[in-house]
């Protein structure tokens, strides 16, 4: 089955979630990395957010353990890389280009791990097996 798992390049909990998963399953899968905030988000209006929702102390923590783990080389192209698994960037989901280029590949299954958008109709109904989200925390209360 050809699976498409579109993500985000967060170095602390993922690269060991994709590392299994990629262990268990890299023939005919592909990863595509999007940005990690919201589009016209700078990375000071996202610290800020996280601040505001989980205290000075955690966002303190949050920023030591990322600033290790990038240290460390943690991401999810090396991970692809260790497990021969196509790895690509890509700015928008719903881009038609993006649309286009999954429909030819064929993409009969997408999971989506953490994704920081949010999927549009034409991409919900492109593959024929459909669309699996994985996300983290508690929808909706703690999106983003």
């Amino acid at each position: 089955m050809n699976v498409v798992f579109l993500t985000t390049d967060d170095p602390l909990y993922l690269p060991s979630l994709f590392d299994r998963v990629l262990s268990e399953r890299s023939d005919r899968a592909t990863v595509f990395v999007v940005p990690p905030l919201y589009k016209n988000q700078g990375a000071l209006q996202a610290a800020w957010r996280y601040v505001r929702t989980f205290g000075v102390p955690a966002g303190w923590m949050l920023a030591r353990h990322t600033i290790a783990a990038k240290m460390h080389r943690r991401s999810i192209a090396a991970v692809c890389e260790r497990h021969r698994v196509p790895c690509e960037p890509i700015r928008d989901v719903n881009d038609p280009l993006f649309i286009a280029r999954l429909r030819e590949t064929g993409a009969e299954l997408i999971v989506s791990v953490s994704c920081p958008q949010i999927f549009e109709q034409p991409l919900i109904e492109l593959p024929r097996r459909g669309c699996i989200n994985v996300h983290f925390s508690l929808l909706p209360r703690y999106r983003g």
